[in-house]
């Protein structure tokens, strides 16, 4: 059994671009997505903060349980200027920068910009001065910086885009404790029946090749985004690689 503690922003002060909202409120609704799917794997044990508490509680939260898998979910800010993701680890040549390539490799593939890399939270600040919920945290820990709320498009992109984003996350989680994906099999889209498409599309959901937008519905008509379009893609090569 592993032990993941999901840890979404607790900066409810900081707000994004149009109606992106507090990054507080917008990544716990990422990791209620992450939560959501991660607790149809009998392998692993959740644990959550309080949105109501400081980082300081945070951590001694964290720390009270013998955590495998410490995952900060933040999103970024330098006043527009900026787009990408960008994920740290305490200190590189760790297990904890391990893990960081891992949802680094993953989210890259799926963010529509050139993305910011893998970073150390150690001396970020200056010396000795290091990213506490890295440093303090006695599991491994990463932190994800999803995109910037602050960017009209980047904010853009994560609102439409939370499900893809957190199912990216899990896969990563999967990757790193060698866990077999679930492949959500069978659903039957209650919008396509009379659909030219619709056989193609029950065969490519059977093959865990696409997903839903919820409630049974595929919306057979809408524009694919780009990041639908690379996680078909990416879907694809791992179907392929495992056989």
């Amino acid at each position: 059994m592993f032990k993941i503690y999901l840890s979404p922003s607790t900066q409810e002060k900081n707000i994004g671009y149009g109606k992106f909202g507090a990054e507080e409120e917008r990544m716990n609704i990422l990791c209620d997505k992450v939560q959501q799917i991660l607790s149809q794997y009998n392998q692993f044990t959740i644990y959550r903060n309080n949105p109501n508490w400081k980082l300081s509680e945070v951590i001694t939260d964290s720390n009270y349980y013998d955590i495998d898998l410490h995952l900060a979910i933040h999103s970024n800010a330098n006043n527009g200027k900026s787009r990408g993701c960008e994920v740290y680890c305490n200190k590189f040549d760790t297990e904890s920068h391990v893990y960081a390539n891992v949802f680094y490799k993953n989210l890259e593939g799926l963010t529509p910009t050139k993305d910011r890399g893998v970073k150390e939270g150690y001396n970020f600040y200056g010396q000795s001065k290091h990213m506490a919920e890295l440093y303090k945290t006695l599991a491994n820990a990463v932190l994800i910086e999803v995109a910037f709320h602050d960017n009209k498009d980047d904010a853009k992109w994560i609102i439409e885009n939370t499900d893809l984003i957190a199912e990216n996350i899990v896969d990563s989680i999967l990757e790193i404790f060698e866990v077999e994906k679930v492949l959500e099999n069978n659903v039957e889209f209650l919008d396509i029946e009379s659909h030219w498409a619709k056989d193609d599309i029950n065969k490519a959901s059977s093959l865990g090749l696409v997903k839903g937008y919820g409630h049974n519905k595929f919306n057979p008509n809408s524009n694919l985004t780009r990041a639908e379009g690379t996680a078909m893609i990416i879907n694809l090569y791992r179907l392929l690689i495992d056989k």
